[in-house]
């Protein structure tokens, strides 16, 4: 369990509890600690998704990769190949590069 996960299940759990009386009211501490554990829960989830995210586009970056090395092997322009499909596998090997690129800028 990460830390957020269990910062939120801590700050839940104190929510619940005890009243904790601050000038004189508990409301004020108890929308504190519940605000701080949905902030913790929604990070979480939002982890999650960006883990899904990445390993997506890492599958994407894969399936590209393959795309390009069948274009390849087919016979350049000049030698009687497509001009569309020596164009596409330029445009790949771009979004290729930038996405590489933009990883080494994280």
């Amino acid at each position: 369990m990460g830390r957020y996960a269990v910062s939120a299940e801590v700050l839940r759990t104190l929510a619940a509890a005890e009243p904790v009386v601050l000038d004189g009211r508990s409301d004020p501490l108890r929308l504190m600690l519940r605000t701080g554990a949905e902030a913790c829960e929604q990070l979480v989830a939002l982890t999650q998704e960006h883990t899904e995210a990445l390993r997506r586009v890492s599958e994407l970056e894969d399936l590209l990769a393959g795309v390009i090395d069948v274009f390849e092997a087919m016979p350049l322009p000049s030698e009687g190949g497509s001009w569309e499909a020596f164009t596409l596998v330029q445009q790949i090997h771009r979004v290729l590069d930038q996405s590489k690129s933009a990883e080494r800028d994280r």
